[in-house]
């Protein structure tokens, strides 16, 4: 199917009889995302005047295009060439597989007779993964937290698999999820707990280096070419992603808590000690100035409690 045939608006017949008429030395190209390629595209003034000619990109792969030079003056029976370069950018946005792309050349005095130049770009695959561990470094008596941020700025789907490792093996992995399947433009996050495998009662922290490997699972080939087309670059493979990370396990006991335990001991027995040596001997004496006052010698009962004698005694 060519591009005209879904372009109502743009007959055939009229665009052979309008006084344009244009060629491209290559239909099929082949560019991998980041880079370019470019043929040229020879117009041709069919008409009786002098007239100017732009240049208008049509189809999926339009807004890649440029034509250089954007505009060209021809006398009548006479051509020119000019480049179409496309360059589709190492992003998201270029999807792979054969696009559909094409040049209309328009005529400045009869805008009605523009001719179209088709053509077909098959764009390559490519895998761009990113990752960032947050946070590098933590502190944890039993569990440290962690997370693993994925970017896929590639065009092409990718499985992931997500391991944790330390040379100690001192340390226990809880990663959710553990596999992935990372979409092109797509940004993933994976909850990673770290755990020490022996607690650590007292002492000093202790650092645990350890690694978070963001492995891409599958080499995806490009597209199978159409008939007559060159293939178009398969995506190379991504190597793993090493994440470095630290956990500083604390004591389960820490310093300060031994020190307050034994700060309280010794107060304590500073106010086991006051009350024995002053403040006891103040209160018992007061008790006795009390109890020899006249007003009191007639009442038994305080007289009892000041010699510790149950009230039934007196």
């Amino acid at each position: 199917m060519h591009l005209c045939d879904s372009l109502p608006w743009l007959s055939r017949g009229s665009l052979a009889n309008m006084g344009t008429s244009v060629s491209l030395q290559q239909t099929a190209l082949v560019v991998q995302p980041g880079e370019s390629v470019s043929t040229e595209l020879r117009v041709r003034n069919t008409g009786d005047v002098v007239d100017q000619f732009s240049f208008q990109p049509l189809g999926d792969a339009a807004p890649w295009i440029t034509v250089e030079p954007a505009t060209v003056r021809l006398f009548p029976d006479t051509d020119a060439l000019v480049t179409v370069t496309i360059a589709p950018p190492r992003d998201s946005s270029s999807k792979p597989g054969v696009a559909t792309w094409a040049i209309k050349a328009v005529p400045k005095e009869d805008p009605v007779g523009a001719a179209v130049g088709e053509g077909t770009v098959d764009v390559g695959t490519f895998v761009d993964l990113g990752a960032e561990l947050q946070p590098a470094a933590g502190r944890a008596r039993f569990t440290g937290k962690f997370e693993a941020a994925i970017d896929n700025r590639g065009n092409l789907a990718v499985p992931i698999r997500i391991n944790g490792n330390d040379t100690e093996h001192a340390l226990e992995f809880d990663i959710k999820p553990p596999q992935l399947d990372s979409q092109p433009g797509s940004a993933h996050f994976a909850k990673i707990g770290v755990k020490p495998t022996r607690r650590l009662w007292r002492g000093q922290p202790k650092a645990h280096p350890f690694q978070i490997v963001v492995e891409p699972q599958a080499r995806v080939e490009a597209a199978p070419p159409t008939e007559g087309d060159v293939p178009a670059p398969a995506a190379t493979p991504h190597p793993p992603i090493v994440l470095n990370g630290n956990l500083l396990q604390e004591p389960i006991i820490p310093k300060w808590l031994l020190k307050a335990i034994l700060l309280l001991i010794a107060l304590i027995l500073l106010l086991f000690i006051l009350w024995k040596t002053l403040l006891k001997p103040r209160v018992e004496s007061a008790a006795r100035d009390v109890a020899d006052r006249p007003q009191h010698r007639q009442c038994p009962a305080i007289q009892c409690a000041l010699h510790g004698h149950p009230p039934r005694w007196c």
